[in-house]
């Protein structure tokens, strides 16, 4: 049965989905390693495309789509490693604003997974 990730395991599977992206092997090509445009070190064994890194991957595609500040955010926070106020200087936002723009992107990425594992789980 599915259920909706709880937001530690959507934290981790997207730490997980960022260990991927950061990785300089073939698996990572079209990545956010490509549109990030910055060097960022590699994470180790993190060379597999995992069905939850394609799903992960797809999920947050479909977040961009609905608005790009989603991905941004997601993408300065976990493959770049950077905190709430790193990330409100980027945006030129507060700190606060840039924690609820985090929240909303978390919530649309974690329901786009829902969604997308429950249509695998049919085609299964």
């Amino acid at each position: 049965m599915l259920a909706f990730l709880d937001s530690q395991e959507l934290d981790d599977r997207l730490e997980r989905w960022a260990d991927w992206a950061r990785s300089p092997e073939e698996g990572s090509v079209g990545s956010a390693v490509g549109y990030m445009k910055e060097h960022l070190d590699p994470a180790a064994d993190s060379d597999v495309m995992t069905d939850e890194i394609v799903i992960t991957e797809r999920a947050i595609a479909r977040a961009k789509n609905e608005d790009k500040s989603y991905c941004r955010v997601i993408k300065h926070y976990y493959l770049g490693r950077e905190s709430f106020a790193e990330i409100a200087g980027f945006f030129n936002l507060s700190e606060y604003s840039i924690k609820h723009l985090f929240g909303e992107a978390k919530g649309r990425i974690g329901w786009h997974i829902f969604d997308i594992e429950r249509v695998f789980d049919k085609t299964q």
